[in-house]
């Protein structure tokens, strides 16, 4: 017969054999600068979350950046957010439709935004 002791026991034992390990992160803080200058990014899902975060340190180090989402209100408004009009273009693509992709920015070259 199985009892709570028992199961006890055998949970136990097996964590047992486990090494605890204790991780401590260490965030660094990179200082703007210039090593993207120059260069253009393309950052799907840029509105929001780590997107977001990314187009931000992306400009802070000179790139031009382009952020893509499905939802127009929200590319304005981290557009608006991000606040560099001359260095952020917020374009509606869906990227499970990739066949329109090149068009699209065959686009954008044409009114020479990218």
């Amino acid at each position: 017969m199985i009892t709570i002791s028992r199961i006890k026991k055998a949970v136990t034992l097996f964590w047992s054999a486990f090494k605890v390990v204790n991780v401590y992160p260490n965030v660094a803080v990179i200082s703007p600068n210039s090593l993207l200058a120059g260069r253009c990014a393309l950052i799907t899902g840029g509105t929001g979350g780590i997107g977001y975060s990314i187009a931000e340190t992306f400009l802070k180090s000179g790139a031009f950046v382009i952020i893509t989402g499905r939802n127009p209100e929200k590319i304005k408004n981290a557009c608006e957010k991000l606040n560099n009009e001359s260095r952020v273009l917020g374009i509606c693509l869906d990227n499970t439709k990739v066949h329109t992709f090149q068009g699209i920015f065959d686009e954008l070259q044409k009114k020479n935004r990218m």
